[in-house]
């Protein structure tokens, strides 16, 4: 599932830690469902479900939780620890006593093994065992959540440290590539939701409309990075929509501008491990006035967002 949606366009970091949560409560309901009631593996306690529960948690958020810090390695990080240590080691196949030594030493350190324990526990031994597996299934999933959170401020801190490189007059150049052969992403624009197998994923949505919520289409959106530089310029279509992909991980501007009405500027986090949604609201229609002699619509005023009647003051 974490691996899942980092691809979900749209989702946001606590749209995703709802959707884990909630993906777990269905997955351990189904487990215990078919476990307790459907095949008779387990004893139909309800405080199984429980434990089922806090395994997925325990696993879903702490992966979830090392995307910022390893970012493309983080599923093979996940499969290693929880799957091809957490397996074995759960004690689940074969009795702890009789596994070799560094899986029996992870049995009450990994979420598995915990869960196992807790499961026998609640089934067979009256719930008499059941303090270990608890204190370590809750410590995971504790750790998932304050690797999220530690994540969240390392992306807010270089956001923040991205928008201050935005404030320098003067840009120096960095080091040319070590590489010249290694090809960088090239940002293109996409027609929105018109995606096929094998095509590149957006990694840059959104919707575009006016204060009412009524789509413009036609609407120019313009992608630039810190230094001023276009990456890519695309039109929404019939629906306000547009969509881009290509980027490298960069704090961009989107810029929306459609003629008569006032721009609007966002600033995001573009990473292509996390596929970001921005809607954009522009504001309402800018009147047109005329010269006193009817000859047509000012243009300044137009421009600016004056007020009829009123002149724009100032060097």
């Amino acid at each position: 599932m974490v691996i899942t949606m980092q691809r979900a366009v749209g989702f946001g970091l606590w749209a995703h830690v709802a959707t884990s949560i909630g993906w777990g409560a269905v997955t351990a309901a189904v487990a215990y469902l078919a476990g307790a009631h459907v095949v008779q593996a387990i004893p139909p306690h309800p405080l199984a479900l429980l434990y089922l529960f806090l395994l997925t948690q325990a696993v879903s958020l702490t992966a979830y939780g090392l995307v910022p810090f390893f970012r493309g390695f983080f599923p093979g990080i996940a499969i290693t620890l929880f799957v091809l240590l957490g397996v074995p080691s759960s004690g689940a196949a074969v009795p702890v006593q009789l596994l070799p030594g560094l899986f029996r030493f992870l049995h009450p350190i990994l979420p598995m093994g915990n869960a196992a324990d807790a499961l026998r526990s609640v089934g067979y031994f009256g719930n008499s065992q059941l303090l270990r597996p608890t204190a370590v299934l809750c410590a995971w999933t504790a750790a998932g959540a304050t690797l999220i959170l530690l994540g969240y401020l390392k992306q807010q801190r270089r956001l923040a440290q991205e928008a201050a490189d935005l404030t320098m007059t003067e840009h120096v150049p960095g080091p040319p590539a070590e590489d010249p052969t290694v090809m960088l992403p090239e940002p293109v624009a996409l027609a929105p939701h018109q995606h096929h197998f094998g095509d590149e994923e957006p990694m840059l949505t959104g919707r575009v409309t006016d204060p009412s919520g009524q789509p413009l289409p036609g609407t120019t959106v313009t992608v630039i990075d810190p230094h001023g530089r276009q990456l890519v310029r695309t039109r929404t279509d019939r629906n306000g929509e547009y969509a881009a992909t290509g980027f490298s991980e960069v704090v961009a501007l989107v810029i929306a501008i459609m003629p008569g009405r006032p721009a609007a500027v966002a600033q995001l986090l573009l990473d292509p491990a996390a596929p970001v949604n921005q809607d954009i609201v522009l504001g309402a229609q800018l009147p047109e006035t005329r010269e006193p002699d009817g000859s047509g619509p000012r243009p300044a005023q137009r421009a600016s967002g004056l007020p009829p009647g009123r002149r724009q003051s100032g060097p």
